[in-house]
């Protein structure tokens, strides 16, 4: 088993052929989400095994990128073919193959694994003896889920239904035209309270571009009196499921209902799209995962694995 550093292209490929093709882990849209990547893959014979993206950000560091979700290892569909018995040792190999590399090269991971995959045997078996140079800190984390099949608007929560009921849309310019970047920023920072991180910029910036190079779509909704932009929804799209990533709106329009209608047209949207699952982008926190399953989705559990260099050296 050797890794290999492989191009963009290369990365593409093999991302269109894996069984953990989500927005988020396509190459194009990871370039425009870091402010570097590199693809390195684990070669047995001529064959890929598995695909690994480290990203960077402005200081060297290895991210998470900001707005994204299960960015780490991506295997291809044949992996879903490898008999029980080698399953296990196939994912030890591998792993080894590439933490041992990463460590060679002073790349300490932070990463995630995908929804569909909670085998982190391998990692947490790294720290069983306590003579490595490193070990993983293992985090559970949620997302919430509609899967659109079996979708029921009644399953919403009954101040949901009433606020959509509520929402008077003339008092709104609602349009899918692309809005300017600061006035998206603006609405951002009304969301968290803050002023954002040149990153947070960046990665809004690469999230409009991706929307414009036709991977999601957006919605953005202006003030008929103020003309300002009051409301922003961003989606992107990929594989079986549609992410919901940024649902923005100024207080004002949040309790005239516009939030939860933005909520409920990407919904919408998805179903007439034909998309399988629709993905709230996480669901950690008290108040805004309760907003999130208020639509009645169903929580996924995730895992977000962290590389420290031990004290053992």
């Amino acid at each position: 088993m050797r890794i290999i550093e492989i191009g963009i292209e290369d990365a593409n490929v093999h991302w269109k052929q894996s069984s953990e093709d989500n927005t988020f882990t396509n190459p194009y849209v990871l370039i425009q989400l870091a402010h570097k990547v590199r693809w390195f893959a684990a070669i047995q014979g001529n064959h890929i095994k598995c695909v690994w993206p480290l990203c960077w950000d402005e200081s060297s560091k290895i991210i998470k990128p900001n707005f994204t979700y299960w960015v780490g290892p991506i295997w291809p569909k044949s992996r879903d073919k490898v008999a029980a018995h080698s399953y296990l040792s196939e994912n030890m190999d591998v792993y080894k193959a590439f933490v041992d590399f990463f460590e060679e090269n002073d790349f300490y991971l932070n990463f995630e694994m995908s929804f569909k995959d909670h085998d982190v045997r391998f990692f947490d078996w790294w720290n069983f003896t306590g003579d490595k140079k490193s070990k993983f800190v293992i985090s559970p984390r949620y997302s919430a889920q509609l899967d659109l099949s079996k979708f029921k608007m009644e399953n919403y929560r009954r101040n949901r239904k009433r606020q959509l009921r509520d929402f008077k849309d003339e008092e709104f310019r609602i349009t899918c035209e692309m809005p300017e970047l600061e006035d998206v920023v603006n609405l951002y920072e009304l969301e968290i309270g803050k002023k954002v991180s040149n990153g947070i910029r960046h990665s809004l910036s690469g999230l409009m571009k991706i929307v414009e190079q036709g991977i999601g779509r957006c919605v953005s909704v202006y003030s008929t009196s103020t003309k300002e932009l009051c409301g922003f929804s961003l989606v992107l799209s990929s594989g079986d499921q549609t992410n919901h990533v940024l649902n923005l709106s100024n207080i004002e329009s949040k309790n005239r209902g516009l939030h939860a209608w933005l909520t409920n047209l990407a919904i919408q949207d998805a179903i007439k799209d034909g998309w399988g699952i629709f993905d709230f982008n996480g669901a950690n926190s008290p108040l805004r995962g309760d907003d999130k399953h208020s639509y009645g989705a169903a929580y996924t559990l995730y895992f977000s694995i962290e590389q420290q260099k031990s004290e053992v050296v």
